[in-house]
């Protein structure tokens, strides 16, 4: 039986286990592709458990993000970033799939993950350079 010391642990072991199912890029694969998926499949899951993202959003611990974090580097290491471009990718990229998150929780029969492919091309590109 699991023990957690306040509501804050359990929280956080919680939503760790909900964003360990999102996508886990494979190495050496297409990082534009894998980054799709990655996105992809973060938006799906938020999608599948409204208020999701404000829990997220909302904690004051870094567990969850963290997961996210290492699973973009794995899609994003053949670009050999720097640690600040890849901070920089980083905040670009969570600030917009929030966003489209957020869009499509107002707009849950209009939007579909699907919407980002050309906005994500962008970015990629943004990326790349």
């Amino acid at each position: 039986m699991l023990n957690f010391s306040n509501k804050s642990e359990l929280l956080e072991a919680v939503t760790i286990s909900l964003i360990e199912n999102i996508n886990e890029p494979k190495a050496g694969g297409k990082w534009q592709a894998e980054l799709e998926r990655l996105c992809k499949s973060y938006l799906e899951l938020l999608g599948i458990y409204p208020g999701l993202l404000e829990t997220l959003l909302s904690m004051d611990t870094f567990g969850p993000a963290q997961l996210f974090n290492q699973r973009l580097a794995i899609a994003l290491a053949p670009l050999q970033l720097t640690q600040t471009a890849f901070t920089q990718a980083l905040g670009l990229l969570v600030d917009y799939i929030h966003g489209v998150a957020l869009a499509m929780q107002c707009k849950p029969d209009a939007l579909s993950s699907d919407c980002i492919e050309g906005p994500l091309s962008l970015i990629c590109s943004a990326i790349e350079d």
